[in-house]
C-alpha cells in the first residue's frame, strides 16, 4: 500500500511539473502574440495618420518604426 502511495504523489507531482510547464508556454506565446500584434497595430497607425497627414514618406516612415523599435529593445 505504501508503494501504491508513493507511486500516486510521484504521479501527482510530475503532473503538476508539467502542467505549470505548459502554462508557462502557454504565457510566453500570449506574450509573444502580443508584441506582434502591437507592433502591426502601429504600422497600421502610422499609416493611417500618414495618410491623413499629407503625402506618405516611406523612409520618414521606415525611421520611425526603427526608433520604436530601438526604445523597445533598449
Amino acid at each position: 500500500m505504501l508503494n501504491v502511495k508513493s507511486d500516486l504523489a510521484l504521479l501527482n507531482a510530475e503532473y503538476s511539473e508539467r502542467l505549470i510547464s505548459e502554462e508557462q508556454k502557454s504565457s510566453e506565446a500570449d506574450e509573444e502574440f502580443a508584441q506582434e500584434l502591437s507592433k502591426y497595430e502601429e504600422h497600421i497607425a502610422c499609416q493611417h495618420r500618414d495618410k491623413h497627414e499629407g503625402a506618405y514618406d516611406s523612409e520618414v516612415h521606415s525611421q520611425n518604426h526603427s526608433a520604436d523599435e530601438a526604445s523597445r529593445s533598449g
